[in-house]
Formats: structure tokens, C-alpha cells, sequence
């Protein structure tokens, strides 16, 4: 009976033994999974770390804040001076227009002026009709114009091309520009405020320098439309750029 009681004993202690076994591989492996997880978030806390590192040099805090605001106050006002400079060719192109319409109201004046007399056999010789007609005051005006209109179209036509590849570059660089700003204010909630303060004191430096250019005698004399001969008109192919892509007070605002 005792050897009985004994094994029984034994037995029970084995099954106690067993479940407590089984009982501490299911704590270990639950204890193993929160340190899976534990060691996920740390590493995911060094990532995010090292971005917010990474991005620094770019918030309002950043050293390349200043740098930047300065950029993009220069490509502003870049495009700003675009697109005064394509308003004043439209304005030449439609003066153009005029000189060419006036050119062929004048050759179809003169060619009727020829049929007229030809009908009324006032004149025999053609030849002298047109000999006559290259020595009149308003022939040489009129051939004067057309090489003047040829060589300002070959310039217009440079210029054109050149001011559309710097147009695009320039609202190209503002997109960018304005993207950084974005994530800076993400980052940062009082950039916002910081910004909108650093374009006021670059918006005032640049009205003191403007003026000191002025009083400096430094302004650049742009000469008038009436000036040039007509041409015409020449297609504007380069990206419209409205007043909201230049505008940094309205962008700082939708930021916040």
C-alpha cells in the first residue's frame, strides 16, 4: 500500500511538474513576442530619430531656413520680371501686327493704283510705273520696316525661347521651394509664424535696396514698345504662372 501511494505520488508530481513546464513555455513565449515587439517600436524610434536628424537642416530651426527664404524671394521676383518682360512682347507683337496689316493695305492700294491705270492706258511702260514706285518716299519706308521687322522677329524669337526655359526652371524651383516649406511646418508647428516674420524683414531689406538703387541712379531704362517695328505675333508657349504661386503670405496661411 505504501509502495502504491508512493507511485501515486510520484505520478501526481510528474503530471504538476508537466503542467507547470507546459505553463512556463507558454509565459516564455509570450514574454519572447512582447520583446519582438518591444525591439520593433525601439528600432522604429531610432528611424524616426534619425529622420527628424536628417530633416533639421530644413525646418524653421534648420541653418538653411534663411537660405532658402532668400532663394525663393529671388525666384519670385524673377517671375515676376518674366512675365512683365513677356507682357511687353505681346504689346510689340500686336504693334507688329499693325505695320504688317498697314504694309499690305498699302500694297493692295498700289497694286489697284496699277490695274487702274492699266485699264485707263494712262501709263504705256510698266517698267517706268515701277521704277517710279521704288523711288517714292513711302517704298523705302515701307522696305525699311520689313528688314527692321525681319531681324526683330530672329531676336524675338531667341528671346521668346530663351525666357520660356527660364520661366519653367523658375516655377519649377518655387514648386520645390514651397514643398520644403511645407514640411517644415509639419514638423514644426510655430514655423508658420516664423516664416511669415522672416519674409517680413527680407521684404523690407529688399524695399531699402531698391530704393537705394533708385537714388543711386541705377534703374535700367526699358524702352518703349512704339520704338520697335511690328511683327508677327509670336506664340507664348511658356507655363502661365498665377499671382498664388508667387504669393508666400497666402501659402504661409493655407500651412496653418
Amino acid at each position: 500500500m505504501d509502495g502504491s501511494a508512493e507511485i501515486d505520488a510520484l505520478v501526481n508530481s510528474s503530471r504538476d511538474m508537466m503542467m507547470m513546464t507546459k505553463h512556463g513555455e507558454n509565459n516564455l513565449d509570450n514574454m519572447l513576442s512582447r520583446a519582438h515587439r518591444v525591439a520593433a517600436r525601439i528600432s522604429s524610434m531610432y528611424k524616426y530619430e534619425k529622420v527628424l536628424q536628417d530633416m533639421q537642416s530644413l525646418t524653421v530651426n534648420g541653418n538653411r531656413r534663411k537660405l532658402i527664404l532668400n532663394d525663393l524671394q529671388r525666384e519670385n521676383k524673377q517671375i515676376m520680371a518674366l512675365q512683365d518682360e513677356n507682357r511687353q512682347l505681346r504689346e510689340t507683337t500686336e504693334e507688329y501686327l499693325t505695320t504688317m496689316r498697314d504694309i499690305l493695305e498699302s500694297h493692295a492700294e498700289l497694286e489697284a493704283t496699277i490695274l487702274l491705270r492699266r485699264e485707263h492706258h494712262e501709263i504705256d511702260d510698266i517698267d517706268n510705273i515701277i521704277f517710279e514706285m521704288a523711288n517714292t518716299e513711302l517704298e523705302n519706308s515701307l522696305k525699311e520696316k520689313a528688314l527692321k521687322m525681319a531681324e526683330m522677329m530672329d531676336d524675338l524669337e531667341k528671346v521668346r525661347k530663351e525666357e520660356n526655359r527660364e520661366l519653367a526652371l523658375a516655377v519649377q524651383r518655387n514648386k520645390n521651394y514651397k514643398e520644403l516649406f511645407k514640411m517644415a511646418c509639419f514638423s514644426s508647428p510655430a514655423a508658420a509664424n516664423v516664416l511669415r516674420a522672416a519674409m517680413a524683414a527680407i521684404r523690407e531689406q529688399t524695399n531699402v535696396n531698391d530704393s537705394e538703387e533708385k537714388e543711386n541712379g541705377h534703374e535700367v531704362e526699358i524702352p518703349k514698345a512704339s520704338d520697335v517695328p511690328a511683327a508677327p505675333e509670336v506664340q507664348n508657349d511658356a507655363p502661365e504662372v498665377s499671382e498664388e504661386s508667387v504669393d508666400l503670405d497666402e501659402t504661409i496661411i493655407r500651412l496653418n
